[in-house]
């Protein structure tokens, strides 16, 4: 889940089990003083990417491989 505001960003990763919501990380930062003024759609972008840099830098979420 995503969510913007007008001065923060934040972002819950969670997996759905027996129609429950369990929360796996949550993340938010403050916006600056220029991505305050970002329209609400740019705002959302923003908060998708910064999702994607919060879980792709989460060491324990993709299974390591090595073939020899």
């Amino acid at each position: 889940m995503c969510d913007a505001s007008g001065y923060a960003i934040g972002v819950a990763l969670g997996q759905k089990k027996d129609k429950i919501f369990h929360i796996i990380h949550y993340a938010s930062r403050v916006l600056n003083e220029t991505q305050v003024n970002y329209a609400t759609i740019e705002k959302e972008l923003l908060t998708i990417v910064y999702a994607l840099e919060k879980i792709l830098s989460l060491p324990s979420m993709f299974k390591n491989y090595y073939f020899h």
